[in-house]
């Protein structure tokens, strides 16, 4: 009864891996087999909740590596059950190594109009992290929270991020993001303030891309006007946070 409640679970979390990815990669033709089998398509977002954080996903991961080795070890598998727990244990180790080629990079929405430049402040290091991003969006998760704050005087951006556990500056004139904060800055020269539900919420001035697919949830302008930061949301996805400036004639 053991060995068939952790391959359920082990079955779940494959296709929560490498389902969508399957689905996408059926050449056209044969896409609706995978409709045919309806349940099939539900249990591949049964555990999207591994994709809202790093450490979910991981988790996950471990356990079902965990388990594996777990069963082999000390289950006394038949054969057949053998060569499935060897074949998870692959496919879960793999799964890392393959997130940027199964989802990509990850890019955001809104791009810069004629005459503005945009920073992508939130743009991800590497390119697992930007694959992972790119599975966030694939699979509906919001991952990070982000909360605006405001700029110093010398025009750094300050927010709040869930991923960093923190406050992170962010340096516009640089383009680069500087030592984090031992805690909230006091001397804010400006506030961010929350722009949800307004006109200027739908329809950004300098901001390309179709904006019926993201909202600008909260704005923050730096105090001499020359950059403003705004809180970019999804409506089925990650948020992220980038800075308008305009470009000199």
């Amino acid at each position: 009864m053991t060995q068939w409640l952790v391959l359920s679970f082990m079955l779940l979390l494959s296709l929560a891996l490498y389902g969508n990815w399957l689905i996408r990669i059926t050449p056209e033709p044969y896409t609706v087999l995978w409709r045919l089998g309806g349940p099939f398509l539900l249990f591949t977002d049964f555990l999207n909740p591994l994709y809202a954080s790093l450490w979910s996903y991981f988790g996950c991961l471990v356990l079902g590596l965990a388990l594996s080795f777990a069963m082999l070890i000390g289950g006394r598998p038949s054969l057949g059950l053998t060569l499935l727990f060897c074949a998870a244990v692959v496919g879960f180790a793999a799964a890392p190594f393959l997130m940027p080629t199964m989802y990509g990079a990850y890019q955001i929405e809104p791009t810069a109009a004629a005459g503005y430049h945009l920073q992508w402040v939130t743009e991800p290091e590497d390119a697992f992290l930007s694959a992972f991003k790119s599975a966030q969006r694939r699979h509906e998760s919001y991952g990070c929270v982000y909360t605006l704050l405001g700029w110093s005087h010398d025009n750094r951006l300050f927010y709040r991020s869930g991923c960093a556990h923190g406050i992170v500056q962010y340096d516009a004139v640089d383009q680069s993001s500087g030592p984090k904060p031992s805690g909230q800055p006091t001397e804010l020269a400006t506030q961010a303030e929350t722009i949800f539900g307004t006109a200027a919420s739908t329809h950004v001035a300098g901001l390309g891309g179709n904006q019926d697919y993201f909202v600008a949830y909260e704005r923050a302008i730096s105090p001499d006007n020359r950059f403003t930061a705004y809180l970019i949301k999804t409506y089925y996805g990650p948020s992220d946070v980038v800075i308008l400036s305009q470009v000199d004639p």
